[in-house]
């Protein structure tokens, strides 16, 4: 069977500058990202599955400075919560998580429930701009009887401005 988390990024939320910002022309953020995909999940494997995927946020300026604060957030997913992501398959589900960092100690999510959600303060000059990349670290638990298929699940990468 195979698992996957698709990642998808807010592009409207994303393009919005911030209210102090809102005569800044030619400027904002945008967010992008990467998939995870743990591959085929054997649920006789005694070891966890493991993947890396990236989210990225882009914030440039095009006629005027620059000057706002964002906050980069993932959603629960289709479980409704951080603290237990499920990927499904109809009625079956395969549970998971999204952490930021490759010990799998902090949950990404919201910054609610102890949940990690980065602040960035962000200073553009004219005609510049900066990426900020945010790796993003999934484990599926071993041993997790389920039937074949293809499970997945659905997380939005938003920045709130």
């Amino acid at each position: 069977m195979s698992a996957r988390v698709l990642i998808g990024a807010v592009a409207l939320a994303a393009l919005t500058p911030a209210p102090a910002e809102a005569l800044c022309v030619g400027c904002g953020c945008e967010v992008s990202a990467d998939d995870v995909d743990f591959g085929d999940y054997n649920p006789l494997d005694t070891a966890p599955r493991t993947a890396v995927g990236e989210v990225e946020v882009r914030c440039f300026s095009a006629l005027a400075l620059l000057n706002t604060t964002f906050t980069l957030t993932l959603s629960a997913g289709a479980s409704g919560s951080q603290a237990a992501r499920e990927m499904r398959f109809g009625a079956h589900a395969l549970h998971y998580n999204l952490y930021k960092e490759p010990t799998h100690a902090t949950i990404f999510g919201n910054g609610a429930g102890g949940t990690y959600a980065p602040s960035v303060h962000v200073v553009l000059g004219v005609l510049s701009s900066h990426t900020y990349p945010y790796p993003v670290y999934a484990k599926l638990p071993a041993g997790q009887i389920a039937p074949a298929g293809d499970y997945a699940d659905v997380i939005t990468a938003l920045i709130v401005f």
